[in-house]
């Protein structure tokens, strides 16, 4: 009774270790991505990121800054 125990046992945890290595080998192909162009992995990047929470309100506080100045540019550069 005890050799069926400690068989079961061994088969069981080689089970286990085979399922843990399939994972590991699938989370590996998954994350090997080769990208053409820097581009390209921004726009993948930007598919699975989302932005904090916040951003599009300061973003539009600071486009209203700049577009409150009447002066251009080369003017406010050159001190006119």
């Amino acid at each position: 009774m005890e050799e069926h125990s400690q068989s079961h046992k061994a088969t069981h945890g080689t089970r286990q270790e085979q399922h843990l290595r399939q994972e590991e080998t699938t989370a590996q192909k998954t994350s090997a991505v080769e990208f053409q162009t820097a581009e390209e992995l921004i726009r993948h990047d930007a598919k699975r990121t989302s932005p904090p929470e916040g951003l599009e309100k300061r973003v539009k506080e600071s486009v209203e800054r700049e577009a409150g100045s009447k002066r251009r540019w080369w003017h406010r550069f050159l001190g006119r």
